[in-house]
């Protein structure tokens, strides 16, 4: 295919022009995706950190309530105090109906007395020893504030967790018995499940055997978390972050809820970040492409009146000469090499 003077001309322009815009564009596509990419993790990381907070906060209460009823003098003295013990029920009452969480408050002393509020259905079963309950066992052995792992109450069906603590005598040498309230986790799953991460992401959290406390479709909850490389990354360290795939690539940012030993993790698509990317780079290419037209187009006109209208007006004036005709004129005049080259064809003319 033949070219002439004015598509070449053209062409190279364009292809200068073209250069470029398309480096530009590729710079500003990979700028823009390695900055929301790194938006996406940070979203999650932003996520987790709230959501860690709430967790501590709801279970810092409780461990302030159960410290508190431990240090109650109606409950140190119930061994000795034969009043004490209706006094410990009637606090554990007003304790219980005053926040929504608490399932129920009880006491178990060294003694196997066992007082509960509110009272079991049908009463205890005869020879009911609290002593050898795990959560009496484990407060004992602990010295302090332990956590029970969570379950399904069969009654009610809610999440349930206990938390107990040691009852000391005055001198802090003798366990006298153990507190303890049993809490309901649905206010805390329904904090940790709405909470958004980015746009579509969320919140997950689970105890140490993989059970499910928190997750924004309620079907999962209290099932136990699918062996996956997630679960097998969660268990096998307190915190960290990765890259991971289920279909579409994901982020996971996860940390361990220290009075617990639960896991949290904050989950997000990168398709979030995919489709800011697909929008700054269509913008990049519409603005290119303006520019390239009107650049183009100047670039035209430019290459019309400096080098090709003048170009043709010599080649009209050599066509005329070569076919005798020396009297033709040559109209151009101009400082540059065209205008020498004008000037030699008058001088042929002579």
């Amino acid at each position: 295919m033949k070219l002439s003077l004015r598509w070449k001309m053209l062409l190279l322009v364009f292809c200068l022009i073209m250069a470029p815009v398309v480096l530009l564009g590729l710079n500003d596509y990979w700028t823009s995706r390695t900055l929301l990419t790194e938006n996406v993790r940070m979203s999650a990381r932003t996520a987790l950190e709230g959501g860690l907070d709430v967790a501590d906060t709801f279970l810092q209460s409780v461990e302030d309530a159960v410290s508190m009823l431990s240090e109650d003098k109606s409950v140190k003295n119930v061994m000795s105090d034969a009043q004490a013990g209706q006094r410990v029920l009637d606090i554990f009452e007003a304790y219980v109906d005053s926040h929504a969480d608490i399932e129920n408050a009880y006491y178990g002393t060294r003694n196997k007395d066992f007082y509960v509020y509110p009272p079991a259905p049908g009463g205890l079963p005869p020879g009911f020893d609290p002593t050898s309950r795990p959560w009496y066992q484990l407060a004992v052995s602990s010295g302090d504030i332990t956590w029970t792992e969570p379950y399904v109450d069969t009654g009610s069906g809610k999440l349930v967790v206990s938390v107990a603590k040691p009852v000391f005598n005055a001198q802090r040498t003798q366990v006298m018995g153990v507190v303890g309230i049993d809490v309901s986790l649905d206010s805390l799953t329904a904090l940790i499940s709405t909470r958004q991460v980015g746009q579509e992401g969320y919140l997950v959290l689970m105890d140490q055997t993989g059970l499910v406390l928190a997750h924004p479709s309620s079907d999962v909850i209290g099932q136990r978390m699918s062996d996956s490389y997630i679960t097998q990354l969660v268990f096998g360290s307190t915190s960290g972050e990765t890259d991971y795939s289920d279909g579409e690539e994901k982020f996971v940012a996860f940390d361990t809820i220290e009075r617990t030993g639960w896991a949290m993790g904050a989950m997000i698509s990168y398709d979030e970040a995919n489709v800011h990317i697909k929008a700054q780079l269509l913008r990049s290419l519409g603005i290119g492409l303006v520019l390239l037209l009107v650049a183009f187009g100047i670039a035209t006109l430019f290459t019309n009146r400096i080098l090709i209208q003048p170009v043709y007006r010599l080649v009209d004036a050599a066509g005329a000469i070569g076919q005798g005709d020396f009297t033709a004129k040559v109209e151009l005049e101009s400082n540059d090499e065209m205008g020498m080259l004008a000037q030699t064809f008058r001088k042929l003319q002579q």
